[in-house]
């Protein structure tokens, strides 16, 4: 199976699972929290965010704007 094809594949399996209704945009903080994974924000250089699997959690620079954030967030949802 080609990556793209898995990712897309398994994005829609966490979907599911999270019952995140796909017909609708996605609020990936409520992703987050029905994942059972905390959020948290602060001054990251270098990075836009970091998966903290230590901990449970995400961290996401608050050095880009709000539509990066939740692109971030998203992306390491998925880690």
């Amino acid at each position: 199976m080609n990556g793209n094809l898995y990712a897309i594949n398994a994005a829609n399996r966490a979907l599911n699972t999270l019952s995140i209704d796909q017909s609708q945009p996605v609020d990936v903080y409520d992703a987050l929290d029905r994942a059972g994974v905390f959020l948290t924000f602060g001054e990251l250089h270098g990075v836009l965010g970091v998966s903290l699997p230590q901990l449970g959690g995400v961290m996401i620079t608050t050095r880009r704007p709000s539509p990066v954030q939740r692109y971030t967030a998203a992306h390491e949802l998925a880690h």
